[in-house]
């Protein structure tokens, strides 16, 4: 789950720019009041605000960083569910080596206990696509739409038999 953790830790690492970016603006208008109130002069000002403008620069330069790495895991993890919705399709239609490619590009292990699927493990990112028994794929990118994932992917699964054999 490395993208999970990663995701989570640019999260809050987006979290903590934005507040040390509003923090910033508090401490430029406090120095604004307290120059307009004649507590600190002209070079103390200058000085002050060339301090935070600089910590605003390289925080915004962090924070469009964080972003974009945001932005190319929601793209992972749409195109990842865009696959797996189609997936089962696509694999009912496919040759029998072609449905071999597609498990072994999905899935890391699938455990067949009394013919029937026991277990399955994924290969990222579909392992936190289609893992837990209810997923909720909003939290991951933003949307609010849920997806119900390892009992849909099991029916699929068992709906197609000899993609079952080929493992």
């Amino acid at each position: 789950m490395w993208g999970t953790t990663r995701q989570h830790r640019d999260a809050a690492e987006r979290e903590f720019l934005t507040r040390k970016l509003a923090k910033a603006d508090t401490e430029r208008r406090k120095l604004l009041d307290a120059y307009y109130a004649a507590a600190i002069d002209v070079v103390t000002l200058k000085t002050e605000q060339a301090l935070i403008a600089t910590d605003v620069r390289t925080a915004e330069e962090r924070l469009a960083a964080v972003d974009d790495q945001l932005a190319e895991w929601q793209e992972i993890l749409e195109r990842g569910m865009r696959f797996a919705t189609n997936c089962a399709t696509a694999c009912a239609r496919a040759s029998a080596g072609t449905r071999r490619r597609f498990n072994q590009g999905i899935f890391t292990r699938i455990d067949v206990r009394d013919g029937k699927i026991a277990a399955v493990r994924y290969h990222p990112p579909f392992d936190l696509l289609l893992s837990s028994s209810e997923f909720e794929y909003g939290d991951l990118v933003g949307r609010r739409r849920s997806y119900s994932n390892s009992n849909d992917v099991r029916q699929r699964l068992e709906a197609l038999e000899p993609a079952q054999e080929m493992m």
